[in-house]
């Protein structure tokens, strides 16, 4: 898997509708059985990093199942993205990241 392709990967969880942290690393390993948890964790943070610095997305807490969506303050996103709890799938009750796509982000994808 290249850069674009997690990029594009990581694009369409967000679209999807508030896609766990946790999703985009599955799809990863999905797509890429060879990589470990720890790589494609890297990786989504890394992307997320950049599509959040593009405006194509951006991050909010929920708790699980399906809790209301808060957003994650700006000067708490690479905080966030650090914290390897919200890189696995919660339990319920649990405090959980999930990313959605701005139009932004949309029309990116598209293009892509």
């Amino acid at each position: 898997m290249n850069d674009e392709e997690a990029a594009k990967i990581a694009l369409w969880q967000a679209i999807e509708g508030y896609s766990g942290l946790w999703e985009i690393v599955w799809e990863f390993n999905t797509v890429d059985p060879s990589g470990s948890y720890d790589e494609h964790c890297a990786v989504a943070s890394s992307v997320i990093r950049q599509q959040i610095k593009n405006g194509w997305v951006e991050l909010f807490y929920s708790i699980e199942p399906g809790g209301d969506l808060t957003p994650v303050p700006t000067e708490a996103v690479s905080a966030v993205l650090s914290e390897t709890r919200y890189w696995h799938a919660p339990q319920a009750g649990d405090k959980s990241v999930r990313v959605s796509a701005t139009p932004a982000g949309e029309a990116a994808y598209r293009a892509i």
